[in-house]
């Protein structure tokens, strides 16, 4: 299992990159994911030692670039309750646009679509969202934060994830944000095939870290390092 710097005792898998290549993808058992732009270990920024993955991208209408991580050591060990936690860098964020940082998903209890746990952000400059949306099905929910993701500067961000009560939580630098506690629903739906219900799904089966944007905005550029996800919290030291 890779080093994945401090607070991860107990930690299903933990990375900080320090023995991936410069200018290739991060290694096995991530997979990279992307639309546009590129996902490359680099040397030029690092929170603790002296390599991150950096993600960078255009202005697309829709852009995705993440690293994911499917299959063992975390799934199916976490596929009901998922801890995560990260460090970021966002060099700038989008005036209005819509993004997600952090995704988790997996099967409806029926099979029928795909649910989606996504922390990102969404108005004002980065006020943090949990976002709730499903494929083959026709809904996307929201829930804002007034907090803000830093920009220009490391931050610590934590996740919990549970279908138990379709619940999710955050964390900003240690301190829980509880305007973006979700406990099966939130402030809002869209195209809503499910009656405003955060329908959690069956088991988690895939995380994704990164970035993805769903409206025109300027180009992404964005660092990730110290990864660590596991059944209880990881923390941030």
């Amino acid at each position: 299992m890779p080093a994945g710097g401090t607070g991860c005792a107990g930690a299903l898998f933990c990375d900080d990159f320090e023995d991936d290549a410069a200018g290739a993808p991060p290694g096995a058992p991530w997979e990279v994911n992307t639309n546009s732009g590129s996902v490359e270990v680099s040397a030029d920024k690092a929170f603790g030692g002296t390599k991150s993955v950096h993600l960078v991208g255009d202005m697309a209408q829709y852009a995705r670039a993440f690293m994911s991580l499917s299959g063992a050591p975390v799934f199916p060990a976490a596929a009901a309750t998922l801890f995560g936690r990260m460090r970021i860098y966002v060099a700038q964020l989008p005036e209005s646009a819509h993004w997600t940082i952090i995704q988790a998903e997996g099967p409806s209890a029926d099979d029928s679509y795909r649910a989606f746990f996504r922390y990102g952000g969404q108005h004002e400059g980065g006020r943090l969202m949990a976002n709730y949306e499903t494929d083959g099905k026709a809904t996307d929910c929201w829930d804002h934060s007034d907090t803000k993701l830093p920009a220009a500067t490391w931050a610590c961000v934590e996740w919990a994830y549970s279908t138990a009560n379709a619940e999710m939580q955050f964390w900003l630098d240690g301190k829980e944000l509880p305007d973006i506690h979700v406990v099966g629903t939130g402030e809002g739906c869209v195209n809503d095939d499910l009656n405003g219900d955060w329908i959690a799904p069956k088991g988690f089966d895939v995380l994704r870290v990164g970035w993805e944007h769903y409206q025109d905005t300027g180009p992404h550029d964005v660092y990730i390092d110290n990864v660590g996800v596991g059944t209880q919290r990881v923390g941030c030291e």
